[in-house]
């Protein structure tokens, strides 16, 4: 049992002790229930707030957990279970148990390759809403071919981040994590980093969240970045995304992951 496990049953031993002076507490009201025609307790009342709150607690360390595991172990997956059910199922429906959560990341990173596959595809999930929309052999919608976003030396994407009603630059949607989930796939096709421990950015995500939006005379201009495969990007106010690269071989490697292509 771990610390935390045990001030969780410290909370769950309160709720039950409550739950028995509740119980105790029914024969004062016996009489009064009785003429009334309803059993009355006020202490019951007392006992659904504290199961409410003890649940919200239980879902919270649940979440914490979680949490606490996969950034330890799995940053860049997004675990395809419900844990709450999951604690249920092996702890009761009041039940708190750490291990119950360590255990299935833990059986996770016990297939390495399986991990990094999951962790590729959960950030191309999230980098999916960079790429553009072209005609293809089933009709219109995203494009599926390298072609049809590299360039040379460059990958054409898409990020509107202007408002022409306004006319002002806007960034607020694209703030889910695609940008950097874009970056850390560049840096796995490129430097072959380890997809299931890639966490750091160069420049593209940090951009946008420091560069005022109020200018847009400097915001669509090239951003030069330090890097060992891209050298810069530029965002365009036709809604098209510009990478480039030191090498066109480095633009079709990112491309191809990017698409989920060979």
């Amino acid at each position: 049992m771990t610390d935390l496990d045990d001030t969780y049953n410290r909370v769950l031993e309160l709720q039950r002790q409550a739950e028995r002076i509740a119980e105790e507490a029914g024969p004062i009201f016996a009489a009064y229930s009785e003429r009334a025609q309803y059993k009355f307790n006020p202490f019951r009342d007392v006992i659904r707030e504290l199961r409410r709150a003890r649940e919200e607690l239980r879902i919270s360390l649940i979440r914490f957990t979680a949490e606490q595991q996969r950034e330890r172990l799995t940053p860049n997956l997004k675990p395809d279970v419900d844990f709450n059910k999951l604690m249920d199922q092996e702890a009761g429906e009041e039940g708190f148990r750490e291990d119950v959560i360590t255990t299935w990341f833990l059986f996770k990173v016990s297939d390495p390759e399986a991990l990094k596959r999951e962790s590729v595809e959960r950030l191309r999930d999230l980098a999916r809403r960079l790429i553009p929309y072209g005609r293809g052999p089933q009709g219109w919608g995203l494009v599926t071919e390298i072609s049809a976003i590299q360039d040379g030396r460059r990958l054409r994407l898409k990020a509107y981040t202007w408002d022409a009603h306004l006319e002002m630059v806007n960034t607020w949607t694209y703030h889910d994590g695609e940008l950097a989930a874009l970056e850390r796939i560049i840096d796995v096709a490129t430097k072959g980093t380890d997809p299931t421990r890639v966490s750091t950015t160069w420049g593209l995500s940090d951009f946008l969240a420091h560069t005022s939006v109020n200018d847009p005379s400097t915001f669509y201009l090239k951003v030069q970045v330090h890097h060992p495969a891209v050298t810069a990007f530029r965002f365009f106010k036709n809604g098209t995304l510009i990478i480039e690269f030191q090498t066109e071989e480095q633009a079709r490697k990112a491309a191809a992951l990017i698409l989920g292509v060979a």
